[in-house]
């Protein structure tokens, strides 16, 4: 990054920002460290949904799930460009000097996205009553969370880019946890409004930001006011924009395709609809996470790292590796989820709505489907062709936005789970095709071709036995005998794919 040589001190090697070669036992180390931060908040996630969807109706469901959409829009417009260009130019810093650098624009970079967007929360808020009285209750909560989030999101960049998984974890797991806390402590105590959800997010993210900066090891605000410096971070912040700026767009696009269809539903079908379907997508989005979030944060700095030494074998192999794992466990997902749809929805969702559980197979596929196209795009990502990035997401969320406006007033959000789906798997194809010009990776065809087929025969199987067992002797046999014989159908699947688990793990731990 040459801009940061003009504010660097000394270079002196720094061990903790040394990064080994990628690894499978430093991998699965890597993984296990982020499991926390992954599996706890989406249980959490699963406890949300369980009791807000038992509180509120729908229709107050619906809005409060637009609401979050246009907050998850802003903050990627807002600070995305930042948190990108951490995570590129972080990454490769192997000296003290440099690594430092890097930091105090980002602080510089995060200060300034604060203060745009705490105008623009004054302004949103002078002009709330203009708002259906419906709506005005989340103008301040949701001005709020932007500025929170567009300001917690970076940080924890940092974290992630500097390896350190375990304090990562730890802040993603706390947020998680103050927020449902704080959620229910102001929905039962001060106001039973589906806006103290997002009060509750706001306050918990508000709470961990002077902690997080801390622990980010950024400098503190009043360190940055040297004049003689503010040239060098405005050089700094101008190199963030040129590689990060791009990635607003993309983004955008990506945000689009994820809850774009919301709006669009909204418009056709109202609120109810957008209710059923929120509840439903945002409960099962998060399995997927499980297993995708971990693996992406623990990699992307190992691969980063390789490409720019210019080790592009290794790159190109282990990115086809970790993205053959996802497709396959991916797949499998989608198995188990439209055998155990129905009961999830059941436990863990209101009665209004669990008819939505039908979607929760497709937007399994759907998610799968996007997330093995963040992988593809990673060749892209390297060689810095982020305006092409941006193009081709342009495409796969134009594409959705055609399909549900011509599908949606028709057949609803069951709609809308079929065309997100048809547009991830557009994104993910022309990612990979494209990206294969900067680095040279595959996924293999026969483990994938294996699993698909095992799946398809296991659930046709499965469902016949348990509709049998299940009127012979109940409920609770049907579902155990359908669970036990699922996990010796993966096994059997894993096993004929070439997937030998036990070598795997003795292997991770030489």
């Amino acid at each position: 990054m040459p801009v940061v040589e003009d504010i660097m001190i000394d270079k002196e090697e720094d061990p903790q920002v040394r990064i080994e070669s990628l690894n499978l036992r430093l991998l699965l180390r890597q993984v296990l460290a982020y499991v926390p931060g992954s599996i706890l908040p989406a249980f959490i996630g699963l406890a949300s949904a369980a009791i807000f969807t038992r509180i509120f109706s729908t229709d107050e469901y619906g809005r409060y799930s637009l609401v979050l959409s246009v907050t998850t829009l802003a903050t990627a417009l807002a600070s995305q460009w930042l948190q990108q260009a951490i995570n590129r130019y972080l990454p490769g810093a192997s000296d003290i000097a440099t690594r430092q650098a890097v930091k105090r624009v980002a602080a510089m970079g995060v200060i300034l996205v604060s203060g745009l967007l705490g105008g623009v929360t004054l302004i949103v808020f002078s002009f709330r009553n203009f708002l259906p009285a419906e709506w005005r209750e989340f103008v301040l909560p949701g001005a709020l969370l932007m500025v929170t989030t567009s300001a917690f999101n970076p940080l924890g960049v940092v974290l992630q880019a500097e390896m350190q998984v375990r304090q990562f974890s730890y802040y993603t797991l706390a947020n998680a946890v103050a927020r449902l806390i704080l959620s229910l402590l102001i929905v039962f105590t001060i106001t039973r409004a589906p806006s103290g959800m997002v009060w509750g997010a706001v306050l918990s993210t508000a709470m961990l930001l002077p902690l997080l900066w801390y622990r980010a090891g950024l400098p503190l605000p009043n360190l940055l006011l040297h004049k003689e410096l503010w040239s060098n971070y405005w050089r700094g912040l101008k190199q963030f924009a040129a590689y990060g700026f791009p990635m607003i767009g993309w983004f955008l696009a990506a945000t689009l395709l994820n809850v774009g269809d919301r709006y669009i539903i909204q418009w056709f079908r109202g609120s109810v609809e957008v209710g059923i379907y929120s509840a439903n997508y945002n409960f099962i989005q998060g399995a997927v996470g499980l297993i995708a979030a971990p693996i992406l944060l623990a990699a992307h700095p190992f691969l980063m790292r390789a490409w720019g030494e210019g080790d592009r074998v290794n790159a190109g192999r282990w990115l086809g590796i970790i993205a053959e794992w996802f497709a396959v466990a991916g797949i499998m997902m989608v198995g188990a989820t439209w055998l155990f749809s129905s009961d999830l929805a059941t436990w863990f969702l209101g009665a209004e709505f669990r008819a939505g559980h039908v979607i929760m197979p497709v937007v399994i596929a759907g998610i799968v489907a996007w997330q093995l196209g963040m992988y593809a795009h990673k060749p892209l990502e390297f060689a810095e062709r982020t305006t092409f990035m941006f193009v081709l997401s342009l495409i796969a969320a134009g594409l959705n936005l055609i399909l549900n406006i011509i599908f949606v007033p028709v057949y609803g959000y069951i709609a809308a789970a079929y065309t997100t789906l048809a547009s991830y798997l557009v994104y993910a194809a022309i990612t990979g095709i494209t990206g294969q010009r900067f680095l040279r990776w595959r996924v293999r065809g026969r483990p994938v071709a294996i699993t698909i087929l095992v799946t398809l025969v296991s659930v046709g199987g499965l469902q016949n036995l348990r509709v049998m067992v299940q009127g012979e002797w109940g409920y609770f046999p049907g579902f155990l005998v359908t669970v036990g014989a699922g996990i010796i159908a993966a096994m059997v699947s894993l096993r004929l794919a070439g997937f030998k688990l036990m070598q795997f793990l003795i292997s991770s731990r030489q």
